[in-house]
């Protein structure tokens, strides 16, 4: 339940923001994902960054509907 809510949560980024975070889930380094996607390695870590972030934001708010 939680590894689909999870993907659900990672399926409203944006395309390039879901790309990184995914890679990033399967361990990837910052400069492999900069050459996947096609980004410099500070702005990849800047959007893994974003990402958590609005991943925490997801995560606090399904737990205040319950």
């Amino acid at each position: 339940a939680r590894l689909d809510w999870l993907y659900r949560a990672i399926n409203t980024l944006k395309p390039v923001d879901r790309t990184i975070c995914l890679l990033h889930l399967d361990g990837l380094s910052y400069r492999e994902m900069a050459d996947i996607v096609g980004l410099t390695e500070e702005n990849v870590g800047i959007r893994v960054h974003r990402c958590k972030q609005q991943l925490s934001t997801l995560v606090e708010r399904s737990h205040e509907e319950l």
